[in-house]
C-alpha cells in the first residue's frame, strides 16, 4: 500500500512539473475527433500552466528560447522511441487476442517496451536537468518552492483518494 502511494506520488510529481518541461506535442492526424479534442485540451492546459510558470519564475526571453530549444531537441530524440513503443504495444495487444501466446516472444516485446520506456524517461530527466541549468539561483529556489507546494497538495489529494478506495 505504501509502495503504491509512493509510486503514485512520484508519477504525479512528473505530471506537476511537466508544464515547463513538457514536450511540444501535436495531435495525431489519425486521432478520432474526441481524442483530438482531449489532446488539444490537454495541450491547452499544459500551455496555460507553462505560461503561468514562465511568469512566476520571471524567465527572460533568452531563457525561454533556450528552454524551447532544449525541449525541441528532446522531442526530436524521443519521437522515434514513442513510435516504437506504440508499435510494440500494438503487437502485445494483438498477442493477447491470439489463441495461444508465445511467452518467449511476449517477454521479448515486454523487455523492448521496458527499455524504450527507460530511454524515454532518462532523456526526460536529462532534459529537465538541462532546463534547470538555464535558471538562475533565484529561479531555481522559486521552482523548488513551487514544486514542493504542488507535491504537498498532490500528496493530500492522493491520500484522500487512497482513503476513498479503502
Amino acid at each position: 500500500m505504501l509502495r503504491k502511494i509512493i509510486l503514485t506520488t512520484i508519477t504525479m510529481s512528473f505530471i506537476l512539473i511537466n508544464p515547463l518541461f513538457a514536450e511540444t506535442h501535436t495531435p495525431s492526424v489519425n486521432a478520432s475527433q474526441s481524442s483530438k479534442n482531449e489532446t488539444m485540451m490537454g495541450w491547452k492546459k499544459r500551455h496555460e500552466m507553462r505560461q503561468k510558470l514562465i511568469k512566476e519564475l520571471n524567465l527572460t526571453e533568452d531563457q525561454q528560447k533556450k528552454i524551447t530549444q532544449i525541449r525541441q531537441q528532446h522531442y526530436q530524440r524521443v519521437i522515434q522511441d514513442f513510435k516504437k513503443k506504440h508499435e510494440i504495444q500494438q503487437q502485445i495487444m494483438m498477442m493477447s487476442m491470439q489463441k495461444e501466446i508465445d511467452k518467449a516472444s511476449l517477454d521479448a516485446l515486454l523487455k523492448q517496451r521496458s527499455e524504450l520506456s527507460t530511454d524515454i524517461l532518462r532523456s526526460k530527466v536529462l532534459m529537465r536537468h538541462q532546463i534547470y541549468q538555464v535558471l538562475n539561483d533565484e529561479q531555481r529556489t522559486k521552482l523548488q518552492s513551487i514544486m514542493k507546494n504542488k507535491m504537498e497538495k498532490m500528496k493530500h489529494v492522493m491520500q484522500k483518494k487512497m482513503q476513498a478506495t479503502q
